[in-house]
């Protein structure tokens, strides 16, 4: 999965551009990074037990690509969630 983000990301004295960039995602997009993977592998993958499999071995994860950014070659964070992580989000957003 690809998102593009439009968000402008500047530099700090403190942190690099590739960290500022991992605590935004983190921080601002961890619910939709989470529902988009537990809806895509409920989507490709109906059988229960097939699930996991498909999860650690085909699937590479979320791409934020941030296209304003201050620095050449920056501006890209890929994230993968542990499956285990995705289905006790699942169970929270059933309850």
């Amino acid at each position: 999965l690809v998102d593009w983000k439009t968000n402008l990301v500047r530099t700090s004295d403190t942190e690099t551009i590739d960290e500022i960039i991992e605590k935004k995602v983190k921080d601002s997009y961890y619910n939709q990074y989470m529902i988009y993977s537990m809806n895509l592998i409920d989507t490709i993958t109906p059988k229960e037990h097939e699930k996991k499999e498909f999860w650690e071995k085909k699937f590479g994860g979320m791409l934020f690509i941030f296209m304003r950014v201050k620095e050449d070659n920056k501006g890209s964070f890929l994230v993968k969630p542990d499956y285990e992580e995705i289905l006790t989000f699942k169970k929270k957003l059933e309850n």
